[in-house]
């Protein structure tokens, strides 16, 4: 199905629409800003769970692997693994 070409009547016509598609853009702006922080995040992740599990120790702070290991657990809880 083909949408037609939208033709406005009237000058507040065709500003309405104009708001309108603003609107849906910067909708759209903000699911992308959105998606962009959560890849950011699961590379992060996946960068440091590679870590956790080469087999050499790759941490110099105790604390980062303590929180690695708690993030890899919270990962597989969710996926129905028990831990």
């Amino acid at each position: 199905m083909m949408k037609t070409r939208y033709k406005a009547k009237s000058l507040s016509g065709a500003e309405r629409k104009v708001r309108q598609l603003q609107k849906e853009v910067d909708e759209l702006r903000y699911h992308a800003q959105n998606l962009e922080k959560q890849i950011i995040k699961i590379t992060d992740e996946r960068f440091w769970l590679a870590k956790l599990a080469s087999k050499t120790p790759l941490f110099d702070n105790p604390l980062h692997v303590w929180e690695v290991e708690k993030m890899r657990d919270e990962i597989l809880k969710g996926r129905g693994y028990k831990v």
